[in-house]
């Protein structure tokens, strides 16, 4: 069955003679997904990722040939790219160093994997960022090493980004995605291509030994390019996720007062009067409507900061609309004070009755 017949086709995102890209829903669970209409060349790439899943790039659900190209059906994954992110804002070293990290993570996974997967177009347009963590997509240009090649046949890739091999002087490997990621960290750190400007910090050492225009002089491996940069275990590259809204922020004085606003938030709850039914309450019944009072307030500020990308699994999350977006969002925080209000209901009963 064509699986084209499966999906609606709600806009086209992206389309030009090399590819087509479209957000479409599925007819049976409603969800939204990416289709990927690109040139069958690129097939094994494709059913290699979809064989092979990692939370560092979108799930690849479907692939199919047909005619001289392939329909790929993806993980539709709505989050601004780094390209986005640094346009509006300048990272901390430490969300610098993070998101790094995980780009440095999923380009490993590739590199090992049989055959191994040359990315060749790493670049902030083609990495998600969303709460902390990266997805690496558009495989439309990746291949596979083959160690007999001495060339690449097409030359592919994007001007600043690309290691020379790709531009004709030989075959694209693993020392050309790591070019690209020298290349990521430099404009990462400052914003700028190697060629304009080095970093001047400690990092711009790997950022010219990552770049270098012989690939021989580069890192032989990922890992090698990390153990320079002291980064040694997976774990920990992993953000604070738990931190409270405010508090992982990189404005020192938001963080404080964001932490004074807790504390008398805190306070505020665990000192107010309480009434129960017209009666001022007193001991386990203040301490419980205390608590729903506190609990009550601490929902809605996690709810609507997006605390641990809690807008992900609200109601219409999938939607292309933001309207119907804010709409589950909102349903969502109903229904959580609702669940919260009624647990709160049944325990504050059951020590009345007692």
């Amino acid at each position: 069955m064509d699986i084209c017949e499966l999906y609606d086709e709600l806009e086209v995102i992206k389309e030009n003679k090399y590819k087509k890209l479209s957000l479409v829903r599925n007819q049976i669970d409603h969800l939204l997904y990416l289709k990927r209409e690109i040139a069958a060349h690129n097939k094994e790439i494709y059913y290699q990722l979809a064989k092979n899943d990692s939370k560092y790039w979108p799930k690849i659900y479907q692939v199919q040939e047909s005619d001289n190209k392939i329909i790929v059906i993806e993980e539709y994954i709505n989050a601004p790219t780094l390209e986005d992110v640094l346009l509006n804002e300048s990272l901390s070293k430490e969300k610098v160093i993070n998101i790094f990290s995980q780009v440095c993570y999923a380009v490993l996974k590739l590199h090992q994997m049989n055959p191994s997967i040359i990315h060749r177009d790493i670049k902030p347009g083609n990495i998600f960022y969303v709460h902390g963590k990266i997805y690496l997509f558009d495989f439309d240009i990746s291949r596979n090493y083959q160690l007999e090649k001495n060339k690449d046949t097409q030359v592919l890739g994007s001007v600043g980004y690309a290691a020379p091999e790709q531009f004709g002087f030989g075959q694209s490997n693993r020392q050309s995605d790591i070019y690209a990621l020298g290349v990521l960290l430099n404009v990462l750190l400052i914003n700028k291509l190697p060629n304009e400007t080095i970093y001047s910090g400690e990092e711009g050492k790997v950022i010219r030994k990552a770049t270098s225009i012989d690939p021989n002089q580069r890192y032989t491996s990922v890992k090698e390019l990390l153990n320079d940069l002291n980064i040694k275990e997976e774990s920990s590259v992993k953000e604070s996720t738990y931190s409270l809204p405010g508090l992982k922020s990189d404005n020192k004085i938001k963080r404080i007062l964001s932490f004074i606003s807790y504390v008398i938030i805190f306070l505020f709850c665990y000192s107010a009067p309480v009434t129960s039914n017209g009666v001022l309450a007193t001991g386990i019944i203040a301490f419980l409507y205390r608590t729903y009072m506190y609990m009550m307030i601490m929902t809605i500020i996690l709810v609507i900061a997006n605390y641990c990308g809690v807008h992900n699994y609200c109601f219409f999350s999938k939607s292309k609309y933001f309207i119907f977006r804010l709409l589950g969002i909102v349903l969502y925080l109903i229904l959580a004070l609702f669940i919260e209000l009624m647990a709160i209901s049944l325990i504050i009963a059951f020590f009345e009755i007692n």
